[in-house]
């Protein structure tokens, strides 16, 4: 599917302590901006059921435009794919992986990206590493993380379904985010495991709770979801 988005935006209120960073300060004093973008995506799943699966894959590219020949004042191309697979391990059980990844450039200028639309990963949710906290992993400089160009993120769990509606995992998490291909180390990433539960509430959707230790930050982190699978 495919979506055109025209908007005009203003950032305001910005943490002074981010402002030491060339990255959040160009963008705090630009003013009213229009951005002007075309989104297209292509997906493919044939997993049994969109909850608590026992087999099937998922595959997912989003890609967005913006700026450039669609005229407007932000300029970029964002590409991000997805790949997960769930195996069936005998009754009960379920193994799942999935792999993520993104490359986002400035069209005239490999570093005009907003920074809100840059890699931030940790916590859950579409850039989720548990073990680490929300935004927080990531390309630094200045001493506050500036969001990455670049970035990965590879998911191993061991599934226990207790029934249609309710399922146990223990999981592992590796994944980081980079300035820029120059700066891209495959082998250098964050690592976290822990365990979890995931339920299907009527009326309210997907619920979860992640408790994950992170390998490199050496702390216990507790992870509420709401909403996100795979």
């Amino acid at each position: 599917y495919t979506q055109y988005a025209l908007e005009r935006n203003r950032l305001s209120d910005i943490d002074s302590s981010l402002l030491v960073s060339p990255t959040y300060s160009y963008w705090a004093n630009k003013g009213w901006q229009w951005s002007s973008s075309f989104n297209y995506t292509l997906s493919f799943d044939n997993r049994d059921r969109v909850f608590n699966a026992t087999q099937g894959n998922v595959f997912r590219y989003d890609g967005t435009l913006s700026g450039g020949p669609l005229r407007g004042d932000i300029h970029f191309i964002k590409q991000e794919l997805e790949f997960s697979k769930l195996i069936p391990e005998g009754k009960n059980f379920i193994g799942a992986f999935s792999i993520k990844t993104g490359y986002i450039r400035g069209i005239y200028h490999p570093d005009s990206i907003p920074f809100y639309e840059r890699f931030f990963l940790g916590d859950v949710g579409p850039y989720g590493l548990r073990g680490y906290e929300l935004r927080s992993v990531g390309p630094v400089e200045n001493g506050v993380n500036v969001g990455g160009r670049i970035y990965f993120i590879f998911t191993l769990e061991e599934r226990y379904r207790i029934n249609d509606n309710v399922y146990l995992l223990a999981f592992f998490d590796a994944g980081n985010a980079f300035k820029n291909v120059n700066t891209l180390r495959p082998f250098i990433v964050k690592k976290g495991v822990g365990v979890g539960i995931r339920m299907e509430v009527p009326m309210m959707g997907i619920l979860g709770f992640d408790f994950a230790y992170g390998i490199d930050s050496k702390k216990w982190i507790p992870h509420i979801q709401i909403g996100t699978t795979f």
